[in-house]
């Protein structure tokens, strides 16, 4: 007996090893579905019973868990978990901007399986406009070859990334499967041919958004295939800067209007319907991502940029190591020199460099006095002071009471000047304006949190959406600035008493009935006009009405629905799904 034969057997299976191999750029999905094909079970819950240990496990197409059963099933005879989520699932491509932590926990949310349900949520994918649902896409000619080499088509992962939707081999748009993504065959394990393949809308667009969407897809492609962590955003907005000033921009409105124009053949896809087509739209992911990155966002708002500034990713490659490299050479500028787009601060260091005055340097860029001041103090450069209304010792005092936090309105009456004078002191001290905005954050933190502290007292007992109609203006800060607080304190706050609000159940199955009546006559009118005669079936009644599904448990309470599905499904063979009802 060979060291193979002595290993124990799946559950259920004669052979140790009934599983196949990996074909070239299969995902973790594809594997499991030429399996269940190949073993002949029936049911998807038997082969997600066999080879993760449970009925409902497995299945998801885009982040599937726990591949630690399946790891333990196989023998790690295709590998461990933390390499069947590094090569074949789509979850490495939003980790490559993710911080160490958050990829730990991401990777260990499909090994075990532990929170993997709400890892959609914790990459943001819920919140960030873009689709969460990561339709199954295939290649015809793809599939072609492989039938022709292997004898049966797969599920590609280069297809499966969000954002492609052209094939980089044969430079044809993808196919998207419906069954999967609407729930038809939620738990199902479907290979391309069987998925319900269709062609979207762009794939009429023309050659130019075809062009546009394949450049796209090569630069996710190449983002997909980066270390976790290696581009955080920070480093992401440091080289859009730099790649801004190389290209001279220098007009705001023409530089968002460059952004819309850029990404509109992108748009044609309804998942990235996302994209910017406003300038208004533009000008806000531009601020929020390029001049004051903070925190995490979908990796293809971060690509959309990268679309938009460089032609390929080595020209991408190319300027991120010109920005190291010469930022090494060069003084240090505060963001706001990206900001503009306005080389005059650089030029300004340049001409105090070379032994100019502040004033003689301003009057050569054509820029006041007082700009240059706040220009080399933000870049960290002392500027020699001639004060004419604030005394030394009055201006000591001030500072003081700055760095203390205090209001600007407030000083400038105690000191008899004016707020654009306190400004002025603020932005000429090198780093007192960061104590001010430091101190003056501070000290609104500890007063958001005793309100929302008391708040929560008051209204405890009627649960958090009635605390914060107490304190909007508070919630509002904490969530903008102390979220990790907020959220901790929050989660002591017991729910609401559920108040139950009767359903009018008649007139819910009287429109459902209808719906479903109408439903069924157009699915018969278009097979009659198809010269096919088939009888309908219950998935073809909730893919055309999604909300029927949620509703197949509640048939009971829906005698008309009941009777409306039995009226059109029961002129033909049934199948386990359709006697559900």
């Amino acid at each position: 007996m060979t060291a193979d034969r002595e290993r124990p057997l799946l559950p259920g299976l004669t052979d140790p090893w009934p599983l196949p191999e990996w074909l070239p750029d299969e995902t973790f999905y594809s594997l499991v579905s030429r399996y269940h094909l190949l073993s002949g079970n029936r049911l998807p819950e038997t082969t997600s019973t066999a080879l993760f240990g449970r009925r409902r496990s497995g299945y998801q197409h885009d982040f599937p868990s726990p591949l630690n059963a399946f790891v333990e099933r196989s023998h790690e005879r295709l590998g461990n978990s933390q390499c069947i989520a590094r090569d074949r699932t789509i979850l490495p491509m939003y980790l490559v901007s993710r911080n160490s932590t958050a990829c730990v926990d991401a990777f260990e949310a499909l090994a075990t399986g532990v929170q993997a349900t709400s890892l959609k949520y914790q990459l943001g994918l819920l919140t960030s406009r873009f689709r969460a649902n990561h339709p199954l896409k295939a290649c015809r000619s793809c599939i072609a070859e492989d039938v022709d080499m292997a004898g049966i088509a797969t599920w590609r992962r280069s297809h499966q990334f969000p954002g492609i939707w052209v094939c980089q081999r044969h430079r044809e748009p993808l196919l998207a499967a419906s069954l999967k993504s609407t729930g038809v065959h939620r738990f199902g394990w479907l290979l391309p041919e069987a998925a319900g393949l269709a062609a979207e809308a762009f794939a009429d667009q023309g050659a130019d958004v075809l062009q546009a969407l394949l450049r796209f897809a090569q630069i996710i492609g190449t983002w997909a295939k980066q270390p976790t962590s290696s581009l955080p955003p920070t480093r992401l907005a440091q080289i859009a800067r730099f790649r801004l000033l190389e290209r001279g921009h220098r007009n705001r409105s023409q530089l968002t209007l460059d952004y819309v124009h850029a990404v509109a053949p992108l748009r044609v896809i309804p998942e990235l319907h996302a994209l910017p087509s406003t300038p208004a739209e533009a000008m806000n992911t531009i601020n929020r991502w390029v001049f004051a990155p903070s925190g995490d966002t979908h990796p293809l708002r971060h690509l959309s940029l990268i679309f938009w500034l460089f032609e390929d990713w080595s020209e991408f490659e190319d300027t991120a190591r010109r920005t190291t490299t010469e930022a090494a050479c060069q003084p240090a500028l505060p963001s706001e020199v990206a900001l503009a787009g306005d080389t005059r601060r650089a030029d300004l260091l340049r001409l105090m460099a070379e032994g100019l005055s502040i004033s003689a340097a301003a009057r050569s860029l054509g820029i006041a006095t007082q700009t240059a001041i706040a220009w080399a103090t933000a870049a960290g450069v002392t500027v020699p002071k001639r004060p004419k209304k604030i005394k030394p010792d009055k201006c000591a005092s001030l500072i003081e009471d700055l760095r203390g936090g205090l209001d600007k309105r407030e000083l400038a009456g105690k000191y008899g000047l004016s707020v654009e004078s306190i400004t002025r002191v603020l932005r000429s001290e090198i780093g007192l304006a960061e104590a001010w905005h430091a101190t003056r954050h501070s000290k609104a933190q500890t007063e958001a949190r005793t309100r929302w502290q008391a708040a929560i007292s008051a209204g405890k007992a009627k649960g958090l959406k009635h605390i914060r109609t107490l304190e909007p203006a508070v919630f509002a800060w904490l969530y903008r600035n102390d979220r990790v607080w907020l959220d901790q304190v929050n989660k002591a706050i017991a729910p609401a008493p559920h108040v139950h609000k009767g359903l009018d159940w008649d007139a819910r199955d009287t429109v459902l009935a209808a719906t479903v009546q109408a439903v069924a006559l157009a699915l018969r009118e278009g097979e009659a006009s198809d010269g096919s005669h088939r009888p309908l079936r219950l998935w073809q009644l909730y893919q055309a009405i999604p909300e029927l599904k949620a509703k197949l448990g509640a048939m009971h309470r829906l005698p008309l629905t009941q009777n409306a599905i039995q009226l059109a499904v029961t002129h033909g063979p049934q199948d386990d799904e359709d006697r559900l009802i």
